[in-house]
């Protein structure tokens, strides 16, 4: 199986390739060959290895994949030379499906004229488009009580919790009260990992919106830290999803079955 995937610059691309990966891999990895035709303003930005995240999203499948990189800005090329290009280059190589993102609509609409069968993939933005950067954090050993000071004085919600510098847990108001005040128990005799809610839930930060919808959804979690190489880099809420999604991630998300704890984030 050959599979051509059109991707550029934006973050929409790595969902879409992400989504079709995780389809083709259920067959034999070595019977799949992957085209990425990459469209970039600077291919010199672009030789320095811009591309490569799609060939490790593939990679990690051991789905073998080349990236042949077009220069393309939407505001001073010619799409019609860049789709012939493309063109071109899928009907020497035979292959007969190109997938690609919706965010790509001048090159579809060129190639379809070219008589080129199109599939396109619904792509979604990224958890970290979303995201809020600034995450309120505590060491594991830390008292109780300090956790909760910093809780009043940061106005945060929840702190996530780190042992040995790697996210372990998080910690809600909701914690503090059924955990301590609930039981009577008095905070002067714990520490933060005594009360912290774990294993910690967390999502890339390439992850698509619809899909960290799902997790929060499944799990019935409002918030969901975001990792980047292992790394703590932000925070996603049900109030973010909801809130700073476009139009069409919204209608998606309110589209899932069983859709509670998003509805419920205001309460």
């Amino acid at each position: 199986m050959r599979i051509a995937i059109i991707v550029d610059e934006t973050g929409y691309s790595i969902s879409v390739v992400q989504n079709v990966i995780s389809a083709v891999s259920g067959y034999d990895p070595k019977s799949i060959e992957v085209l990425f035709i990459y469209m970039s303003k600077d291919l010199l930005h672009m030789g320095a290895g811009e591309g490569d995240i799609f060939k490790d999203i593939s990679n990690e499948k051991g789905i073998v994949s080349e990236v042949f990189p077009i220069k393309f800005s939407r505001e001073y090329d010619d799409p019609s030379q860049v789709s012939s290009t493309i063109h071109k280059l899928v009907k020497e190589l035979g292959i007969g499906v190109i997938f690609t993102g919706d965010h790509n609509k001048i090159i579809i609409d060129a190639l379809r004229k070219l008589g080129l069968d199109i599939e396109v993939i619904e792509s979604y933005p990224l958890v970290k488009d979303l995201m809020t950067r600034h995450v309120v954090s505590i060491l594991s050993d830390v008292a109780v009580q300090d956790a909760a000071h910093l809780m009043l004085k940061t106005k945060a919600g929840s702190i996530i919790v780190l042992k040995n510098n790697k996210p372990a847990g998080i910690v809600t108001s909701t914690d503090l009260i059924s955990k301590i005040i609930a039981y009577n128990v008095d905070p002067k005799n714990l520490i933060v990992s005594d009360i912290m809610s774990q294993p910690l839930i967390t999502v890339d930060e390439n992850t698509d919106v619809l899909t960290a919808a799902g997790i929060m959804n499944e799990k019935k979690i409002k918030k969901l830290p975001v990792i980047s190489r292992g790394t703590l880099v932000g925070i996603v809420t049900a109030s973010d999803l909801m809130d700073k999604a476009d139009e069409k991630t919204l209608k998606a998300i309110k589209e899932m079955k069983n859709l509670t704890i998003l509805m419920e984030r205001k309460r």
